[in-house]
């Protein structure tokens, strides 16, 4: 009955929508309905395919993909816009090629928009190679939707979830949209990021960048969520726009940590918890443009719970520095050492 609602609200959906400005990604017609495609591990004649990507090769733009309960030792590549469903919460498992370096790779066009829902589904990294659970590849000329629900990523080597987007040389910047909610990302391995946005010698150079966070897990990483605002220096830096809602970060050196260079930011962070890490929140460069508000949040057992750094000054307090736009209300500070 449950999986009945499920197919019927998301036939029911309207592809996703990208950022103003975005171009639509054309698909079917209104009146037609997507294509139901069905994976399962022992293939036809219980379901159309055996293979992930077979069916991800054979869908058309905005199909529904099934996934049955399994393991499936396959590397995915994305490159039309689909909803990747498993029928099981969390019973679906993508354990990757031993020679991968990403499990699943979004590859963004250069042009218009790829837009992907995916739910259910278990990405466990089971190699050293395997540096990323989820990578953002391709172009950042190009526009990203992504929307990950009831989602856990384990044990990559580098981030659960990497920017690596490049930008052509000349080209403009697209922008990138994520929403993940009631998803985890965990990992074993201490020297890695859960979710790793940040700008490094040309990588994730989008213009802008809309990040919501809801009832998100992020533990056993050294850094639980990174963003880096550089963007295009050419076009003034980015815009990045993050909301962090009831979400908990557990056991990491820094929970959550802003690079704000030069572009704008608007950042809220709100009823979650920070159990355990070195560092709760860390805002370390000032915040040249746009405001940052950390509200209503538990620090509980680390050494810091937020860090605010202005040039070489810094507040390990529970106040902001009031040079920069930082808002810290209303939250709770217990057994910190600072």
């Amino acid at each position: 009955m449950a999986l009945a609602l499920l197919l019927l609200i998301l036939l029911l959906l309207p592809p996703a929508l990208g950022g103003q400005g975005q171009e639509e990604e054309e698909g079917p017609p209104e009146s037609t309905p997507p294509n139901i495609l069905t994976v399962c591990p022992q293939g036809p004649p219980r379901c159309r395919f055996a293979s992930i990507q077979q069916a991800l090769d054979a869908a058309q733009p905005h199909d529904l993909l099934l996934v049955e309960p399994g393991t499936y030792q396959e590397s995915l590549t994305l490159t039309k816009s689909v909803r990747l469903v498993a029928t099981q919460s969390r019973e679906v498992h993508l354990v990757g090629t031993p020679q991968a370096r990403s499990l699943l790779k979004l590859d963004v066009p250069q042009e218009g928009t790829l837009q992907v829902f995916m739910s259910g589904i278990r990405v466990q990294a089971s190699s050293p190679l395997h540096t990323s659970g989820i990578a953002l590849a391709g172009s950042s000329s190009g526009n990203l939707v992504l929307t990950l629900h009831d989602v856990e990523v384990a044990q990559a080597v580098k981030a659960g979830l990497a920017c690596e987007t490049r930008l052509p040389p000349g080209a403009s910047p697209g922008v990138l949209t994520l929403n993940i909610s009631n998803s985890r990302f965990v990992n074993d391995n201490f020297y890695v990021s859960g979710i790793d946005l940040s700008y490094v010698r040309n990588s994730c150079a989008f213009q802008e960048a809309h990040i919501a966070l809801e009832g998100v897990e992020i533990s056993g990483n050294y850094f639980g969520f990174v963003l880096s605002t550089t963007g295009n220096p050419e076009a003034g830096g980015a815009k990045a726009e993050v909301s962090i809602r009831r979400s908990t970060f557990v056991g990491s050196f820094v929970g959550v940590l802003i690079h704000p260079d030069q572009g704008s930011v608007q950042i809220d962070i709100q009823d979650s918890q920070f159990l355990g890490n070195n560092g709760g929140i860390t805002i370390d460069n000032p915040v040249k443009t746009g405001v940052v508000r950390i509200q209503g949040n538990r620090f509980i057992g680390g050494d810091v719970g937020v860090t605010v750094a202005s040039g070489a000054f810094y507040m390990f307090e529970p106040f902001p520095n009031f040079d920069d736009p930082i808002f810290i209300e209303d939250n709770v500070f217990l057994y910190n050492n600072f």
